[in-house]
């Protein structure tokens, strides 16, 4: 099983995930599976395996669907039906094969939870990525979806004429509810040089207007109150987690402000409340907690444990993470996190891991609970995390200033910041290893070919090690603006793509190095493995290999991702041992 949601107070469904046989990994299969909260009256409500009745029947069917559905909206004036955003899939050429690669355009289906039957299906968006906006008649507003270019585009739903009209709005305005009985929509938007912030749609003068934005950090979150009615709150991308509250007389505004003052430095949600509003469900997590569900006593004000996600993790003493910053040598501010390493039988140990981030853009480190880091850390290694230029949380200009630039100006910020610790928090120049996954695994063979004298080890898992393979190899190119993306973000200047590919570089290796890799990964194909030991092997370079055979992008199995672990640790104490 999958995600799951109540449909009403007696009936839930749950997302179906099956694994291939090919892969350890569980996809979502499409379909949707309803059933009692007791566990009985259990059926495949949505998608090809929904069941069908008799021929003879007079019942009404459930329509095989084949595609993706997503829960939108519970309709609470009719308990036996439900809103769904569905992702019709594209069948191939022969129709004996269906996919999804995200051009496909989103409809609303109402479907009855306890047979399956849709008993209306339209409204479908006119853009791909399609995040619908609801009245309080549950009838589409606006779409914002996203277009091949990377755009964002808002479409505006004329219920007279039955269309959707485009609407020209700054900053890809990106919606997100209706407010103030449907007068206005509010969503995100960085408009000019400013942050991502939150901004209302005017629906009758269809003009954007500003309600905050940081001088420094995106808006990344909003809360909506349990009725969707009012937008209440959002988040920054700030180091710590912070918070605004847009509506603080708002009941559930209350529950949110009394939450993040129980929970101080804690990301906070209020999940639900119930009927008679005298208790909500809160989950709050922290760099040592992967999150817990409390049940709070609203009338008087009293917090209940419920239970944590990892509850072993409260067993173990995780030591803290802090928030970081320095100056880059051409003046650019950079944020990110070191965590101490618990001290050793030895004492206090001056080791270090750098741990790049994947993507590289728009993702970042954040200051949750990282049980990668935390493995390091309990094994006695400090470790650092950079959010390099390129990544996300600090505006489009930021998030710009590392397109095209994988191998150079986001390598020299990674290797800045391994300075940094060795200046501020006493780490050996010599007793430092470089390590990631994604384009972590990229950087983690791409920065000791620019730092040779850095690294005394490197871990790549998943990486990309020839960038003009990306345009050929993988499902980057064949998803939805995903060439797009590699454009934008990687240029197709074939010189500069291999100045920047570590198999182009070798020879300038000096590091041992530890490859990882999933046999079926789909993202960063095992071809681009293939392709850097092939080099490394021409050059006659030495390298540790793990391999996961049915593993994609990142390792799954709980098995393989034991072994993997216990090859880091093994790796990391031979280089970097005392």
């Amino acid at each position: 099983m999958g995600d799951f949601f109540w449909a009403n107070n007696t009936r839930l469904i749950s997302q179906v995930r099956d694994k291939l046989t090919s892969r350890e990994r569980p996809v979502d299969t499409g379909n949707l599976y309803a059933f009692d909260f007791d566990g009985r009256n259990g059926k495949m409500i949505f998608g090809g395996h929904a069941s069908q009745p008799s021929a003879a029947s007079h019942i009404k069917k459930a329509p095989t669907i084949l595609g993706l559905a997503n829960f939108l909206d519970p309709l609470p004036q009719d308990e036996n039906q439900i809103l769904l955003r569905v992702l019709p899939a594209t069948l191939n050429a022969k129709g004996s094969s269906a996919k999804i690669d995200g051009s496909e355009l989103a409809k609303i289906a109402r479907i009855d939870v306890n047979n399956g039957v849709i008993r209306s299906y339209g409204y479908q968006a006119p853009i791909a990525h399609a995040q619908y906006v609801l009245n309080e008649d549950k009838k589409p507003i606006l779409v914002s979806g996203m277009a091949e270019d990377l755009s964002v585009q808002t479409y505006l739903f004329n219920s007279d004429e039955k269309e959707w009209k485009k609407l020209e709005l700054p900053g890809n305005f990106e919606a997100f509810q209706a407010t103030e009985n449907d007068k206005f929509v509010v969503g995100l938007a960085g408009i000019g040089e400013e942050k991502r912030g939150i901004y209302k749609l005017n629906l009758k003068t269809l003009q954007l207007e500003k309600v905050f934005s940081d001088e420094k950090y995106d808006v990344i979150k909003l809360y909506s109150s349990i009725d969707k009615k009012t937008v209440i709150g959002a988040q920054i991308a700030s180091p710590l987690p912070t918070y605004i509250l847009l509506d603080k007389t708002h009941p559930d505004a209350q529950i949110l402000k009394s939450a993040i003052n129980t929970f101080p430095n804690e990301q906070v949600s209020l999940f639900n409340k119930t009927k008679d509003g005298s208790q909500a469900l809160i989950w709050a997590g922290s760099d040592k907690s992967d999150g817990s569900l409390y049940l709070f006593d609203i009338k008087n004000q009293k917090i209940r444990y419920l239970y944590s996600f990892r509850e072993a993790e409260k067993q173990l003493p995780l030591t803290d993470t802090t928030p970081i910053s320095f100056t880059t040598s051409d003046g650019i501010n950079l944020e990110g996190f070191y965590t101490q390493a618990l001290e050793t039988k030895k004492g206090k140990t001056n080791k270090l891991v750098v741990l790049v981030h994947g993507g590289p853009f728009g993702a970042r480190d954040t200051f949750l609970f990282d049980p990668e880091v935390h493995l390091l850390a309990q094994h006695g290694y400090n470790v650092l995390r950079v959010n390099f230029r390129g990544s996300g949380g600090r505006g489009e200009a930021f998030e710009a200033l590392g397109y095209q630039k994988w191998g150079t100006d986001i390598q020299r910020d990674i290797y800045e910041g391994v300075q940094w610790a060795i200046k501020e928090k006493g780490i050996a120049a010599k007793k430092v290893c470089i390590m990631g996954t994604s384009f972590g695994g990229y950087s983690a063979v791409m920065n000791p070919i620019r730092y040779p004298d850095t690294y005394q080890c490197a871990i790549a898992n998943a990486g990309v090690y020839d960038l003009s393979m990306l345009y050929e190899e993988g499902d980057v190119p064949r998803i939805y603006s995903g060439k797009s993306f590699l454009h934008t973000t990687l240029g197709t200047d074939q010189a500069m793509l291999a100045e920047n590919s570590p198999s182009k570089l070798v020879d300038k290796l000096s590091v041992p190095l530890l490859l990882a890799h999933g046999r079926r990964d789909s993202r960063a194909p095992l071809e681009h493995f293939e392709v850097l030991t092939d080099a490394l092997n021409k050059e006659k370079k030495p390298y540790t290999v793990f391999l996961g055979e049915k593993e994609g992008h990142g390792f799954y199995s709980e098995t393989v991702r034991k072994d993997y672990f216990k090859t880091v640790l093994a790796f990391l104490n031979q280089h970097l041992d005392d």
